[in-house]
């Protein structure tokens, strides 16, 4: 199933990272836009099984060699690689040598026409062998049912990316024919939305979460963006009727304390992306941006039922959990410590960086002693802890022997978010400049390691 939320954060990428590029011009491996946001989009799934085949000669021969100050360390990570390429493709084109602009002169963050146009039709074309096409006609054995309902793989998913195209087709405006593919895009993401909204219960294990990507905060959400769009005022789910029952998950939210889970199996609910409170925080800042963009109305309502004091409290619950236990691990260097199943997770869906991402996201509601004293430091303890050898990032802390996860949940494809964002939020030019930097040492890695193999 296609993981349609990728879209939403490569939109955000490309245009940080265009502005992160230009600020380091003299540096040559300008490539690393298009190896981050190409290989993070193909590195979004993680848990499909892995070919293990034995390594190629051909694989053998593009392994990076090491680094002039490679140390005890870094031939440790180099083997560990070695193990490990069985996990990915390796890549044959040649690196951008920095000879000629790649974005568009009417739009820095977007691609040249030219290089954008043979992707989108290859993905996007109206015919049965585009990538649209082929996923379309499996679509049908994914249903299963409606039992998978989440945005991260289920029928939310699909339908938010249909959303997405219906937003590109709308992009050009005054075509009668983009009009119509429009409203085509809109009514295959409302077929699915009333099959779930108005089917069996979900029976995916975790969709309980109040989280955007993988509980019904996702299809909520989702239903209220279309609905917005198509104005159809469904009894019960209409969007005000939506957005309440968003608000509702806010109390569990709030509550640090809180359990989640069936009876005998509670565990406290995470701070972390997929399952936790920085997955709810993703789905108000999305609705609080989207909404009034779409339509006014809406949107003043969405401000009334999903209001700043709610945003900020979501914030203030995410930072007082990491104090509580930083101060049970003070062995652990970050002002802010957040655990998932029991490890503290460094990636995107269940670590650090996907938590300092939307705290970066949501920093209008952060005061400046919070930005300067929590969650830039939580950012340094991250980069901290990227390995020597490939400026790749272990998937926790305490895994810091094996160098083979390369994916959006595991590793930089995850991590460049937090790292391009910050580099924003704190200069490109200045405190930044590092953010930088590192994120386009761990791109050199995407763009070796980044295709992985997945399934049998």
């Amino acid at each position: 199933m296609v993981k349609a939320v990728s879209s939403f954060f490569s939109n955000v990428l490309c245009e940080r990272l265009t502005k992160m590029l230009n600020s380091l011009a003299n540096w040559q491996p300008y490539t690393r836009m298009l190896s981050l946001l190409g290989k993070s989009l193909c590195n979004s799934c993680c848990c499909g099984g892995v070919d293990d085949s034995s390594d190629s000669a051909e694989e053998e021969r593009r392994r990076p060699p090491p680094s002039k100050s490679t140390s005890k360390s870094a031939d440790k990570n180099e083997r560990d690689m070695s193990s490990s390429q069985a996990r990915f493709v390796p890549n044959p084109f040649a690196d951008y040598d920095g000879q000629e602009s790649l974005t568009s002169p009417s739009d820095s963050g977007a691609l040249r026409e030219d290089l954008a146009k043979p992707i989108t039709e290859a993905a996007f074309a109206d015919s049965s062998s585009s990538l649209l096409g082929v996923w379309e006609r499996n679509f049908a054995k994914d249903l299963d049912g409606g039992r998978d309902q989440s945005v991260y793989t289920g029928i939310a998913g699909s339908a938010l990316l249909y959303l997405k195209l219906a937003e590109g087709t709308r992009a050009k405006q005054g075509s009668p024919v983009a009009a119509a593919e429009c409203l085509h895009y809109l009514q295959k993401a409302a077929s699915l939305v009333d099959l779930t909204l108005g089917g069996q219960p979900a029976r995916k294990r975790g969709y309980g979460v109040p989280t955007f990507l993988c509980g019904e905060v996702g299809l909520q959400t989702v239903a209220a963006l279309l609905e917005a769009k198509l104005r159809r005022g469904l009894p019960g789910n209409g969007a005000e009727d939506l957005l309440n029952r968003i608000a509702a998950h806010a109390p569990s939210v709030l509550d640090l304390d809180h359990k989640m889970g069936r009876s005998g199996h509670e565990r406290d609910l995470p701070d972390e992306l997929l399952y936790g409170r920085a997955g709810y925080l993703y789905a108000l800042l999305l609705l609080r941006r989207e909404l009034a963009r779409d339509d006014p109305y809406i949107g003043s309502k969405c401000a009334q039922i999903l209001p700043d004091q709610l945003i900020r409290s979501v914030v203030q619950a995410i930072l007082d959990s990491g104090l509580r236990t930083a101060a049970q691990r003070p062995d652990i260097p970050s002002p802010l410590v957040y655990f998932w199943h029991g490890s503290p997770y460094v990636g995107a869906a269940h670590g650090y960086a996907g938590i300092a991402y939307l705290l970066l996201q949501a920093r209008a509601y952060l005061t400046e002693q919070q930005l300067r004293e929590l969650v830039k430091p939580m950012i340094d303890f991250v980069c901290s802890l990227r390995f020597s050898g490939t400026d790749n990032f272990p998937s926790s802390m305490g895994e810091d022997k094996t160098d083979k996860l390369v994916h959006w949940c595991h590793g930089s494809p995850g991590v460049v978010y937090m790292l391009a964002t910050a580099s924003e939020v704190f200069g490109a030019e200045g405190e930044g400049r590092q953010y930088a930097e590192i994120a386009l040492k761990a791109g050199e890695d995407i763009w070796t390691r980044g295709l992985l193999k997945k399934g049998k």
